[in-house]
C-alpha cells in the first residue's frame, strides 16, 4: 500500500499535484489502520467459526461417549472398550479449539467414560474369558496414548486441567491394573456376588479376602478354558448337592451326605436329585439343544480345587463347583449326546479348610492340615 502512494504521489508530483501531510495521513496511515481493524474482526470471526466448529464436533463426541458407557454397562466386549477409548483420544485433540465450558462437558464425559469402563472391567470376568490377549495389550496401549493426548492437549486449555488430568491418569492405573495377566481376587468376588450368577454357597469371602493380594499370598484366581467333548474329562468335578444312602438328595450337613458327581449326572442319574433341581436341568438341557447348529456352547463356572489325601504320592484333585452346577449338569449330559461345549473355568486356589467352605468337609480327611 506504501508503495503504491508513494507512486502515485510522484505522478501527481510531475503534474503540481503532490499529496500533503494531510493527504497522507488520510489516505494511508487511516487506510493501514482501517486494514488493520479489519483483520482483527476478521480473526475473531474466525475464532468464533473456529469454536463453533469445534464445539459442535465434541457435542457429538459426548453422545458417541453416552452411547459407549451403555454398550459397556451392558457388556464390556473388546470392541466397545476400544472403541470407547479412541472416542475419547479423538475428542481431545478438539478441546483447546472449543470454548471453555464446552472443554469442560467433555472432560467430564471423557472422566466419566474411563470409569464406566473400569467398573466394568473390575465387576465382571467375562471380559478375561472372552478377550484375547491382543484385545488386552491393545486397551493397555490406548489407554497410555489416551493420558499422553490428555497430557499434550489440554495444555492451557482449561483452568481444571489438573483435575482432569489426575482423573484420568487414575483411572489409566486402575485399568492397567485390570488389564495384566492376573486375575484379581477383588474381580471374581464382585463377579460372584453382584452378577447374575452368584456364589450361593457359604463361602466365607471375608476370611478369604485377608489371605489374598495384597493382603496376603494364600488365595489367588486362576483362569482356564477347555473344551469338553467326553464328560469323563471332568470326573474329579463335584456338585454342591448331596445325597443319602437311600438315594434322596439331602443338604451338606446331613450326617450320611454324600456329594454327587458330575460323572454320575451325565450317566443319567439325576434321579437323586429333588423335583425342582431336576426340570431346571431338564430346561437348561433343551435351551442348550437348541444352540448347538452353529453355535459354540460357553459357559463361565467358579470352582474351588481340592487334594484328596495330600500326603499320598498319587493323591488325587476333588474339584467342588461353586457356581454353574445346573449348567455342567445340564451339558454333561449333552456332551454325552456328542454335542462339545467350553469352560471358562476360574479357580479359587485356598486354603483347603472347611472354616472357609463347609462343603470341603466332604472332600478333605479330618487330619489335614488344610494346606492347598
Amino acid at each position: 500500500m506504501v508503495i503504491v502512494a508513494a507512486g502515485s504521489d510522484a505522478v501527481l508530483r510531475g503534474r503540481g499535484q503532490g499529496w500533503s501531510l494531510s493527504d497522507w495521513l488520510s489516505n494511508v496511515v487511516l487506510g493501514a489502520l482501517a486494514t488493520v481493524i479489519v483483520g482483527i474482526l476478521l480473526a475473531r470471526r474466525q475464532t468464533r467459526v473456529q469454536e463453533a466448529l469445534a464445539d459442535l464436533e465434541l457435542t457429538e463426541k459426548i453422545a458417541a461417549l453416552r452411547v459407549a458407557d451403555a454398550r459397556l454397562r451392558d457388556q464390556c466386549t473388546s470392541e466397545a472398550a476400544h472403541r470407547a477409548v479412541l472416542d475419547c483420544r479423538a475428542g481431545l485433540a478438539l478441546v483447546p479449539l472449543a470454548r471453555v465450558p464446552m472443554q469442560e462437558e467433555y472432560l467430564r464425559a471423557a472422566v466419566r467414560m474411563v470409569r464406566v469402563l473400569g467398573d466394568a472391567l473390575g465387576s465382571s470376568l467375562e471380559p478375561r474369558a472372552t478377550w484375547s490377549d491382543a484385545d488386552w495389550e491393545y486397551l493397555r496401549e490406548n489407554m497410555e496414548e489416551l493420558l499422553k493426548s490428555a497430557e499434550h492437549n489440554l495444555k492451557g486449555a482449561s483452568a481444571m486441567r489438573p483435575i482432569w488430568i489426575d482423573d484420568i491418569n487414575s483411572c489409566k492405573g486402575r485399568i492397567l491394573e485390570l488389564a495384566q495377566g492376573e486375575v484379581l481376587f477383588t474381580v471374581f468376588r464382585r463377579h460372584f456376588t453382584q452378577s447374575q450368577n452368584r456364589i450361593r454357597t457359604l463361602l466365607d469371602w471375608n476370611a478369604l479376602a485377608r489371605l489374598a493380594p495384597p493382603n496376603g499370598n494364600a488365595v489367588w484366581v486362576e483362569h482356564l478354558t477347555r473344551q469338553v467333548t467326553d464328560p469323563a474329562a471332568l470326573a474329579s468335578y463335584f456338585t454342591v448337592w448331596y445325597t443319602r444312602s437311600d438315594g434322596t438328595e439331602t443338604e451338606y450337613d446331613h450326617p450320611e451326605a454324600r456329594p454327587i458327581s458330575l460323572a454320575s449326572l451325565a450317566e443319567g442319574t439325576s434321579c437323586y436329585l429333588g423335583r425342582e433341581r431336576r426340570d431346571r436341568i431338564k430346561d437348561l438341557h433343551r435351551h442348550y439343544a437348541a444352540k448347538v447348529e452353529g453355535k459354540d456352547i460357553r459357559v463361565l463356572i467358579a470352582t474351588y480345587p481340592v487334594r484328596v489325601e495330600p500326603s499320598a504320592p498319587d493323591a488325587r484333585e476333588a474339584v467342588v463347583i461353586l457356581d454353574g452346577n445346573h449348567r455342567l449338569a445340564a451339558l454333561v449330559q449333552l456332551a454325552r449326546e456328542g454335542c462339545p461345549f467350553t469352560i471358562a473355568e476360574f479357580r479359587l486356589h485356598a486354603p483347603a479348610d472347611p472354616a472357609f467352605l463347609p462343603d470341603l468337609s466332604h472332600h478333605v480327611p479330618d487330619t489335614f492340615d488344610g494346606t492347598p
